[in-house]
């Protein structure tokens, strides 16, 4: 029996009873001869996502007499007869002491409304008639067939044989999948006979999510979701959850002794909620037993420096900033050393600030390994090489990551290395944020090599620290920021700036001069065409020998408010004859680049 209906408002009639309250014990109490209630129903129409409605056929109860109607929402089945005894199931006992509020046929209905309810939590539904002088009937159950029904909240009689439908979004070697809300079930996850580690991530009333990890990373997957019904036992199977998983590579582009960048695939935005936070590991051991870093990577992070904010330092469409990609760098690390690496989405705070990836948090993905260059070996007609390995501070523009950089306010007390268990806290600094190389204590003011304070042009002579390593002793101007492996040159549009060897003591080199190569490698930054030159120093006399305008490093350039940038290496070389105490300098007359592998040869 079934009636389509409003669930009528005159519920004020109902009287709920929460507690297990004493009736009056009368003479007669339970009476299994009693009229009972009948064709207890389930209300389909009338139930919603936190309710649970039911109707019964009330004419013959009425007819004996029955002043009332006792409901039971149950949290199991129960035979117990006595409805105000210690029974741990019962959640709530209502007396309904209505009219018939709708008849069909001739059988005069009654209905009732379980509110505020959990959606798919299973509950079931019983009911007596009340007499006079505290007689009550039998129980009779809503059923389904000859069994009690089991009722679940907004889904309606449980059906072990019910289809299910789940949707998958990937992540990076991991996946959500998103069904129903099931209650007093389990989930398992399968690729193909392969059970995936899988918890469920995120819940709400309506819907849970479960993430599944251990994808091959790139890949397309097809997985079979399990629900397995901890009360009966009943598995159900989604089959055919599809996506294709995301992916983790060591970027390459630029690569060094100690430093490795690596990019992951983006999570993909939830109704066009885009808040990338993520967290991120460094280990020398696959099991990721011994850390290197464990770091949040996020946007608008303290300091203003989100690691994935949009900037015009990467690109714009017709004149909105683009986002940066999801990429970092680890610096500090060893030569020729394998690392390893994993990344998962998160929603936990940190440092004051929301994380609120659209997803929220997932498992960890695959550990995938990252691999760091030897140490660079002289050749036997090297004069003096400039690498600026021992510096790994802020981002990489090359591979366009994100790069690990202590997150303090005096950052001159930053040592070289700085203790990964140092109590400061790590950030991951976007290209926006490029902090001076004298701001770091890598650089100090100092002479130039002929004695004078300034350089050409009344630019005020900085010499790197022993803090800086190998860039110890070279001389610089003030506006040179520590990367990944190298250092960019210019802050704003600043019309001079150079970065010069210390005077030259090299044995190769001969009083009467030795023809030499001197070679660098380069990249503009943001738009900028920089106009750079070679520079020779002799005797307190500098003789600017060739020049070089390097193209604007960006894919896709229409114009000023259409462009993508692409960071590479150059190399470019020139000739001269050199001698002892010499020295060389590479200037920019204008703009921006990023300078690395500084060499000089002889021919």
């Amino acid at each position: 029996m079934k009636i389509n209906r409003k669930l009528i408002a005159a519920l004020a009639m109902v009287s709920v009873a929460f507690t297990a309250c004493q009736e009056a014990e009368e003479f007669h109490g339970h009476d299994a001869a009693a009229a009972t209630p009948s064709a207890v129903t389930y209300d389909d129409n009338g139930s919603g996502d936190t309710t649970i409605a039911v109707y019964w056929d009330a004419k013959d109860a009425i007819a004996a007499g029955a002043t009332s109607f006792t409901l039971q929402l149950l949290s199991k089945a129960d035979d117990n007869p006595d409805p105000y005894s210690a029974n741990k199931n019962v959640l709530v006992t209502t007396n309904y002491e209505g009219s018939p509020a709708v008849t069909e046929g001739d059988a005069a209905c009654d209905q009732y409304v379980f509110q505020g309810l959990a959606k798919g939590k299973s509950h079931w539904v019983r009911i007596r008639a009340n007499y006079p002088n505290s007689v009550f009937s039998d129980w009779v159950y809503l059923l389904s067939g000859d069994e009690p029904a089991r009722i679940k909240v907004g889904i309606g009689i449980y059906n072990p044989n019910a289809p299910l439908t789940a949707s998958a979004t990937a992540g990076i070697g991991f996946a959500w999948i998103l069904i129903d809300k099931q209650d007093d079930c389990t989930y398992e996850v399968y690729n193909g006979s392969t059970k995936l580690e899988s918890a469920i991530t995120k819940t709400t009333d309506t819907e849970d999510t479960i993430c599944a990890t251990g994808l091959e990373l790139g890949k397309d997957f097809n997985l079979t979701l399990k629900v397995i019904d901890n009360i009966s036992g009943d598995v159900r199977e989604v089959n055919n959850i599809t996506g294709t998983s995301g992916n983790i590579k060591q970027l390459k582009k630029n690569v060094g002794p100690t430093h490795v960048s690596v990019g992951w695939t983006e999570v993909p935005a939830v109704n066009g909620n885009l808040k990338r936070a993520y967290s991120g590991q460094l280990a020398t051991d696959k099991e990721m037993k011994n850390l290197v870093y464990d770091i949040d990577f996020r946007d608008a992070m303290t300091d203003n420096c989100g690691a994935f904010n949009s900037s015009s330092w990467y690109g714009k469409k017709d004149g909105t900033n683009l986002n940066i990609p999801t990429a970092a760098t680890f610096g500090q690390l060893k030569a020729n050393t394998k690392y390893y690496f994993r990344v998962k989405t998160t929603e936990k705070n940190s440092d004051g600030v929301a994380l609120a990836n659209p997803m929220g948090n997932s498992l960890w993905s695959p550990v995938v390994e990252l691999t760091t260059e030897d140490v660079h070996k002289p050749a036997a007609n090297e004069v003096i090489f400039q690498g600026f390995d021992d510096i790994t501070l802020q981002s990489d523009f090359i591979n366009y990551a994100a790069g690990t950089t202590p997150n303090v306010t005096d950052k001159k007390s930053v040592t070289n290395p700085w203790p990964y268990n140092d109590a400061a806290h790590w950030n991951l600094y976007n290209s926006t944020n490029s902090h001076l190389l004298g701001t770091w204590g890598y650089a100090e003011k100092g002479k130039f090599i002929d004695g004078q304070t300034k350089h050409t042009e009344e630019i005020a002579n900085y010499i790197g620290t022993e803090k800086a390593g190998s860039l110890a002793g070279w001389h610089m101007s003030d506006s040179i920021s520590p990367h990944q492996g190298y250092v960019k040159m210019g802050a704003g549009s600043e019309t001079y700036n150079y970065i010069s060897t210390p005077a030259l003591d090299s044995p190769l080199l001969s009083a009467a001069g030795t023809p030499c190569i001197v070679s660098f490698k380069a990249c503009a930054v943001v738009t900028d065409m920089p106009k750079v030159t070679i520079e020779h120093g002799r005797a307190g006399v500098y003789e600017e020998f060739v020049k070089f305008d390097l193209p604007r490093a960006c894919s896709e350039y229409i114009d000023g408010n259409n462009y993508v940038y692409d960071g590479k290496w150059t190399t470019y070389s020139a000739e001269i004859v050199l001698k002892p105490g010499d020295n060389i300098a590479i200037r920019c007359r204008e703009k921006r680049f990023v300078i690395d592998d500084i060499l000089i040869v002889t021919k």
